[in-house]
């Protein structure tokens, strides 16, 4: 038995270290159902690397905010 899968199209979503790894991952597996991605990292070019990858799978650009943080 498997709940089943959570509609989010439409849906914001926030991922952290979204410039690599997991984070990457997830951006594009949310921008492939199509939810609104805002993208945090410490990496911005990494981070833009993710956007470019998110867009290449059909994501609407305004649809993508991606952002710099460090909490050092």
């Amino acid at each position: 038995f498997s709940p089943p899968e959570k509609y989010v199209r439409n849906e914001i979503v926030l991922i952290t270290g979204s410039g690599k790894g997991l984070g990457r991952q997830l951006a594009i597996e949310f921008a492939k159902r199509g939810s609104i991605l805002v993208l945090i990292d410490i990496d911005d070019t990494e981070n833009g690397k993710t956007v470019e990858l998110v867009k290449a799978n059909g994501l609407n650009s305004k649809r993508i905010y991606a952002y710099h943080c460090d909490l050092r």
